[in-house]
């Protein structure tokens, strides 16, 4: 080869390095796109962009970052100091908070023990009130069927006169001996010491006709008027009976089984009342049987 030649070649690749090298340094300041740029040979011959791409890379390669200092790694440490000093201080926020809370649950588990021991204690009162209660219901209830027999006992001396007529200023009793009088002449002599006391029962009211009530002074006495009084002519006459003083409770009971009591009495079955039960025929009559 020609020296000419060879030196026109050299001449030519000095270019093309120093044309790269100028590239390299615009590209560190500069993003540039190259897809686009083409670069031709002193052959005619062009390179595409990929190629320039790889010279770039193979020189930037060997660029030399420098080193940290001293004061930068002094800087760093002091940066993780601060960063560590901060996660300690939230730690121990923490732990504090923890500690609160454990305090707090601890306050909570010994109330609730206590209230848990309360409430047992509670439970066994009223499990005592209860049996108490129990027991006191039943002494009531004993006391009041008590109250009620002395009542019904004390009521078997007495005897009720329905349909009697008021009249303005008469002596209840002298009337109503008239009438025990006629009812049994036999103990007339004595009626005063046979009837103990008579007397309205209720208010007076204007159009209804109170009962009377008698009290005998022996039972005797009161069983036979009550039994004579049934087919008295002195009681069709004057359009009145007589009837049992029973308690408000045995009326009811009466009232229960009474349609039944009138059902037999119509079908001329004998049917009557011993106090507040009835039988018909001798057998007792239940109002739901």
């Amino acid at each position: 080869m020609p020296k000419k030649q060879k030196k026109d070649k050299m001449e030519s690749k000095s270019s093309q390095n120093d044309k790269i090298q100028d590239l390299a340094s615009a590209t560190d300041d500069h993003d540039y796109c190259l897809s686009d740029v083409e670069l031709e040979s002193d052959g005619g011959e062009k390179r595409n962009l990929e190629e320039m791409n790889d010279l770039l890379s193979d020189h930037s390669s060997k660029v030399v970052r420098p080193s940290p200092t001293t004061s930068d790694i002094l800087a760093a440490i002091q940066a993780l100091h601060v960063r560590f000093d901060k996660q300690d201080d939230k730690m121990a926020d923490i732990n504090n908070k923890l500690s609160e809370n454990a305090s707090l649950i601890a306050n909570l588990v010994e109330s609730i023990e206590f209230n848990a021991a309360e409430v047992r204690d509670c439970k066994d009162k009223i499990a005592g009130l209860e049996k108490e209660a129990s027991t006191l219901r039943r002494e009531v209830d004993e006391l009041k069927e008590k109250a009620r027999e002395r009542d019904r006992y004390s009521r078997r001396w007495n005897l009720r006169i329905k349909g009697m007529k008021e009249g303005m200023g008469e002596d209840i009793r002298k009337e109503v001996i008239k009438i025990l009088a006629k009812i049994a002449p036999e103990w007339s002599d004595n009626m005063e010491y046979i009837v103990d006391t008579v007397h309205w029962i209720g208010r007076k009211e204007e159009g209804r006709n109170r009962q009377v009530m008698i009290q005998f002074t022996k039972r005797l006495h009161r069983d036979g008027i009550w039994k004579k009084s049934k087919n008295a002519q002195i009681c069709e006459t004057e359009k009145i009976r007589f009837a049992e003083d029973l308690t408000k409770e045995d009326r009811l009971e009466r009232e229960k089984v009474w349609p039944k009591i009138l059902q037999a009495r119509n079908a001329g079955e004998k049917a009557y009342y011993r106090g507040a039960v009835g039988y018909i025929n001798g057998r007792r009559v239940l109002a739901d049987g």
